[in-house]
C-alpha cells in the first residue's frame, strides 16, 4: 500500500482523539466541494501533500486561501 493511503486514516484517528469535530476529506467525498462554505475563522485545514497526485490538493488549498 502507498504510504499516503495509510497516513490519512491514522492522522484522522489521532487528531480525532485530541479534538472534536475532526473530519476526513478526500477529493472523492461530497465534503470536498463544500469546504469553501466553511467559516475560515473556525476552520483549520491540515494536509499531507505527496508528489503523486498533488495538483488537485494544491489547487483546493489555493482556492481556500484566496477566500
Amino acid at each position: 500500500a502507498r504510504m499516503s493511503a495509510t497516513i490519512l486514516p491514522y492522522s484522522f484517528y489521532l487528531l480525532n482523539k485530541m479534538r472534536d469535530n475532526v473530519i476526513q476529506v478526500t477529493p472523492d467525498s461530497p465534503m470536498w466541494d463544500t469546504l469553501n462554505l466553511l467559516n475560515p475563522e473556525e476552520t483549520l485545514v491540515v494536509t499531507f501533500v505527496f508528489p503523486r497526485y498533488c495538483n488537485m490538493l494544491l489547487k483546493k488549498l489555493k482556492e481556500l486561501k484566496n477566500q
